[in-house]
């Protein structure tokens, strides 16, 4: 914390210095000094250093409370942030570029690192295209819910929807080491989501489907996503 308020300890520095050479100067620059004139400009000199360090102790000392206060501050606002957002998106890939950019404002207004801004999008962008290319019949017109939760460690997402069963665990596992010919042309919204996340989950409730899905974030030692 000092070291980001240095600037401001250096503009004090600088100016008691310029007042004790000005007062000094022109004494020494005299050179008929006597001895009692030259003690005399040394105890001044101490006398101005003195009081230079004891006002650099009181400015370290405003700045770090005014540090202190700006930390305290930061950290109301980031309990003030709302950890969850909500979206209703139509069942129409158009609707993801929208989903995209509002996910990555919603995740740089809690400050997480690029990296896992990057990677949360990722992950909800392929979840919800997997629903919107599977999910529905062909002209099928219906609106999904998508509910973005940031929580200690980890980002939370939930897409509910009414359309036919779409369980995302029954999906078959793309085998990459066949034939390039061999590959399926479809499935690989949710292959790459399973790289992608931790956790998925889906349960079908009355007509509703709930797809679920975790993606954990690398967390520092002091609890700080990466």
């Amino acid at each position: 914390m000092i070291r980001s308020f240095n600037p401001h300890f250096k503009e004090h520095l600088k100016a008691l210095t310029l007042l004790t050479l000005l007062i000094t100067a022109p004494v020494l620059a005299s050179g008929e000094a006597s001895a009692s004139q030259a003690r005399g400009v040394s105890g001044l000199s101490i006398f101005l250093w003195f009081a230079a360090i004891n006002m650099l102790i009181v400015t370290v000392a405003a700045v770090m409370k005014r540090g202190a206060k700006s930390i305290t501050a930061k950290e109301a606002r980031h309990k003030r942030l709302e950890k969850t957002i909500t979206f209703t998106i139509r069942n129409d890939t158009i609707e993801i570029g929208y989903l995209f950019d509002r996910t990555r404002e919603f995740a740089e207004d809690h400050e997480l690192p690029v990296k896992t801004v990057f990677d949360v999008c990722l992950a909800l962008e392929e979840m919800v295209s997997y629903v919107i290319s599977n999910g529905f019949d062909e002209g099928e017109r219906a609106s999904l819910q998508v509910r973005v939760d940031l929580e200690k460690d980890q980002t939370r997402f939930t897409v509910e929807y009414q359309g036919r069963t779409l369980n995302p665990l029954e999906a078959p596992k793309i085998d990459i080491n066949l034939p390039i010919e061999d590959l399926p042309l479809e499935g690989w919204d949710i292959h790459l989501l399973r790289l992608l996340v931790d956790d998925i989950g889906y349960e079908r409730s009355g007509e509703k489907n709930i797809f679920t899905v975790v993606k954990k974030w690398e967390v520092t030692g002091e609890g700080t996503p990466r």
